[in-house]
């Protein structure tokens, strides 16, 4: 009993931070026998003090056999245990911390619960989340599968004994898995990733097309979660599309051909035998290239919306491609009295673009200009280099587009009433521009007109004075 009133003594100045403490406290001597409790303790086992003081600990505590087979020597140990089993289970943390008395020698043993009943809940219900969500989840550490869902083995074919034993790059497809590792690096070092595609190869060798997101975790370390959806019907669907749009480019611009080639040479053959003759053969011409013109819009915006509006950015010399737009459209400006001004950087530094992509874009812009600005109006092109990209923009001063219609200009169908077309003009310079890693705007000019604008990243190697050399960008 000496022991025990040392253990007490020893203790006796905390009794009022032990009764106050929402975790329950059970201290006991060598003997493993109850010297006091708290009144959390009382709620959990329920044991008053009075009944509990004095009782060995396994009759108080019903889990103390498997405890103290589990932990033999009296040391810092941790555990979780279940009580309240026929009744409403309640989940504890608990910690066992060894008691010294005065000569440092082990007087006994010290026994935390923490109620963790709300945690294990919501652990509970994410696994059921987890477990029947309709979307793969997984959790990959070291290159290798540290947990996988029911859905994410339905997708790759094999057990989740299986996964958890493979490097998860072996069910990427080779084309893949370069775009793979380098959004996983991208993840883990917090520079934020996307949400990718890839082709999983099943355990039968069947594609099935994904779409995976990830997110860094801590998982015993640096570990990655990720989800992802079976998107292979949509792919099959995609391709189904690129092979219509393609047909029907094929089938339309067929007949197009020799009617634009025709009509020129009948326009030839009629100019000279008179007016009527030669404005019939003109009208005919002129209606077959707008025929052109708006099956080609057509057909990149079919591409734009499927994915497959591509484009090639090369070293583009942006002052000879300007040169070359501009050419065209200065009879348009001088039949409609317009005056036409370049405000250009000299020299302009060249650009990582699509020459044929570009030259669309800034004919779009030229020709709405032309369009929508008054006779003996004045319409402006200015180019200049701002931090890393190249900035062009037209100018104009015709009336400017109402607010209303400014939220939906680069949007399809977008058109005005004043003009014939589809409005797709700009939904594809949009397209075009954003596919080179530039973006487009609009903004109005408060009595003064409209602006156009669209940047483009500068070049590695910029054209200087005729010569190229290596620029910073």
């Amino acid at each position: 009993m000496q022991l025990s009133f040392y253990l007490i003594t020893d203790i006796l100045p905390n009794i009022v931070i032990i009764k106050g403490m929402s975790d329950g406290l059970i201290v006991l001597d060598a003997q493993d026998r109850v010297v006091d409790i708290n009144p959390s303790a009382e709620s959990i086992i329920g044991w008053t003090t009075s009944e509990a003081i004095g009782q060995p600990v396994n009759q108080v505590l019903s889990c103390w056999p498997d405890l103290a087979k589990e932990h033999r020597e009296v040391t810092e140990t941790q555990s979780e245990i279940v009580l309240g089993k026929g009744e409403e289970e309640r989940y504890y943390d608990l910690r066992i911390s060894p008691l010294y008395a005065r000569r440092g020698s082990i007087a006994g043993r010290v026994i935390v619960l923490h109620n963790i009943t709300e945690r294990k809940k919501q652990e509970g219900l994410q696994r059921k989340v987890f477990e029947n969500t309709q979307a793969g989840i997984f959790i990959i550490q070291d290159g290798k599968f540290r947990y996988v869902n029911p859905q994410f083995e339905n997708y790759s074919g094999y057990t989740k004994e299986e996964l958890l034993k493979m490097s998860s790059s072996a069910l990427v497809s080779s084309e893949d898995r370069e775009t793979l590792q380098e959004n996983a690096l991208k993840t883990l070092t917090g520079k934020g990733a996307h949400a990718y595609e890839y082709r999983l190869i099943r355990k039968n060798e069947q594609i099935l097309w994904i779409i995976a997101r990830v997110v860094p975790i801590e998982y015993e370390g640096r570990a990655i979660l990720g989800s992802c959806m079976d998107i292979t019907e949509r792919k099959q669907e995609e391709q189904r599309k690129a092979q219509f749009i393609n047909m029907l480019a094929h089938e339309l611009n067929t007949p197009l051909t020799p009617i634009l080639s025709s009509g020129k040479l009948l326009l030839e053959q009629l100019e000279s035998k008179g007016e009527i003759e030669s404005r019939l053969a003109r009208n005919i011409l002129n209606g077959a290239y707008t025929l052109s013109d708006r099956l080609g819009e057509f057909l990149d915006l079919a591409k734009s919306e499927t994915g497959l509006l591509e484009v090639n950015p090369e070293l583009l010399e942006m002052q000879g491609l300007i040169r070359r737009i501009v050419r065209q459209y200065i009879p348009l400006f001088a039949a409609k009295k317009q005056k036409f001004q370049e405000k250009l950087e000299k020299p302009l530094p060249c650009v990582l673009a699509d020459d044929k992509c570009v030259g669309q874009v800034l004919s779009n812009l030229l020709s709405n200009a032309h369009k929508f600005t008054p006779e003996e109006g004045q319409v402006t092109l200015k180019g200049r280099t701002e931090e890393n990209v190249l900035v062009i923009k037209v100018e104009d001063n015709g009336p400017c587009i109402p607010l209303e219609k400014q939220a939906t200009l680069f949007q399809p169908y977008s058109h005005s009433d004043q003009f014939s077309g589809l409005g797709l003009g700009l939904a594809i310079c949009k397209q075009l521009v954003e596919l080179q890693g530039g973006r487009i705007w609009y903004q109005s000019l408060p009595n003064k007109g409209n602006s156009f604008g669209f940047s483009l990243p500068l070049a590695k190697e910029t054209t200087v004075s005729g010569r190229e050399e290596t620029a910073t960008s």
